[in-house]
């Protein structure tokens, strides 16, 4: 995946980042399906896991399975949009492989999708989701209509056996 300012991720990534890009990317029996990523400021949490969100959108799920993100508001969901766009943007070999709506990234091939949302958002109850991510996780509001989105994530997860990425700053929760 081509970043904005022109190398590909591979060639600029530090170590933790590939490891954490590979412990997600890992589907075998004895990984693990649940995943914390604690990164300061400006250490490249959204964008990984935006490049992670469109490997696992090309070539993990399976036709028409659902993915989806939720970020603290509606401002960190389009900067995780926005990263998905730019890889969409600056990678040729992905060619014409996703379709990228206003909150919506389709795998052209499988019509899998991640839906990108709000922590906010409460329409996760009946879900049955494949991949999840938890985008800025510290900054989501502590209301009740939060804890009950997360309380839709974590219940729904079993339903396919689903992963779940948790990625944050320090912070509280």
């Amino acid at each position: 995946l081509v970043l904005d300012h022109g190398p590909r991720w591979g060639e600029v990534a530090f170590p933790f980042q590939v490891a954490d890009a590979a412990a997600v990317l890992d589907v075998s029996d004895a990984a693990p399906r649940r995943h914390y990523w604690t990164r300061p400021r400006g250490a490249s949490k959204t964008t990984d896991l935006a490049g992670v969100g469109v490997a696992v959108l090309l070539e993990q799920l399976p036709p028409l399975a659902r993915a989806y993100a939720y970020a603290a508001d509606q401002g960190q969901a389009g900067l995780l949009l926005e990263s998905i766009e730019g890889f969409e943007q600056n990678t040729p070999e992905l060619g014409s492989a996703l379709t990228i709506g206003a909150n919506r990234v389709t795998a052209s091939r499988s019509q899998a999708s991640l839906t990108i949302e709000s922590s906010d958002d409460s329409s996760a109850w009946g879900g049955r989701p494949h991949f999840v991510i938890a985008d800025e996780f510290s900054a989501w509001k502590t209301g009740p209509g939060p804890r009950r989105l997360w309380k839709a994530i974590v219940s729904a997860l079993p339903k396919k056996k689903g992963r779940l990425v948790v990625l944050s700053m320090g912070g509280d929760p």
